[in-house]
């Protein structure tokens, strides 16, 4: 995989903007022309809404790289997500469930990800997330199919105490997306988003490890912080990210 060429960004990082023409134009100031949409630019469970949200980001010449992250319930709704893709002609789906509908949401859209040839990728959001251990992430692959793998977000593994280099090894075979992401922590363990590679994240060793297992799946810039005005530090990251690859490929 050829990071250079298909380097994105998360489309949370643009959640101060509702208007998609608005985003669209966004990421191609950061210097990128690839989305991961999230839920505020699309409802996948809208179907009525997405012939629109795609032909606005088509005509931009912005490729929407996957959706997510999307709540799986188990309803029959939760097509409308497969749908979307099927349209967009990307092929992942970032996804999350509660504890209690989990296996049996996950069972039906599996069902749906064979139907549709999509992935689906789990989203480990941090410390007070049911899904952020590697141990429960062994336990929920156990006992899913192939088709249900890891979106690692780098910067919430380390805010639960895993190392997201470590996560590529161990789990190799099931990692489907990835969000470069990176914290600094304060005396309490607190965090807060900085520019990937001024962080804790050692952006290189982790681009290393991502090629030595082969990795293709949506590989996207996401930085939380400055909501109203996220340009200026995403194009950082994307001049950091660049620099890295340099150097990595």
């Amino acid at each position: 995989m050829n990071f250079n060429e298909s380097l994105g960004v998360k489309g949370f990082c643009f959640r101060g903007f509702s208007d998609n023409r608005v985003v669209a134009q966004k990421v191609k100031e950061c210097g990128l022309n690839i989305i991961d949409l999230s839920g505020c630019q699309v409802d996948g469970k809208k179907l009525e809404t997405h012939d629109e949200v795609i032909k606005i980001y088509r005509e931009a010449e912005v490729e929407i790289s996957g959706i997510g992250t999307c709540l799986f319930t188990g309803e029959a709704d939760d097509e409308g997500f497969f749908k979307f893709c099927e349209k967009a002609g990307c092929k992942t789906i970032t996804f999350t469930g509660k504890p209690d509908t989990f296996f049996d949401a996950v069972a039906q859209a599996e069902k749906w990800a064979e139907k549709y040839d999509v992935r689906l990728a789990i989203h480990n959001h941090g410390g007070k997330d049911w899904l952020s251990s590697g141990e429960m992430l062994e336990y929920v692959f156990g006992r899913t199919d192939k088709r249900v793998g890891l979106c690692i977000d780098t910067a919430w593994a380390m805010q639960s105490g895993e190392n997201p280099i470590e996560w590529v090894s161990r789990f190799a075979g099931r990692i489907y997306a990835t969000h470069f992401k990176d914290f600094v922590f304060d005396r309490a363990g607190k965090h807060r988003d900085v520019v990937i590679g001024e962080g804790n994240l050692d952006v290189a060793a982790y681009v290393k490890a991502l090629k030595s297992i082969n990795f293709e799946g949506p590989a996207v810039i996401e930085y939380e912080a400055d909501k109203d005005n996220p340009v200026p530090a995403l194009r950082e990251c994307v001049e950091k990210m660049r620099q890295v690859l340099k150097t990595v490929e």
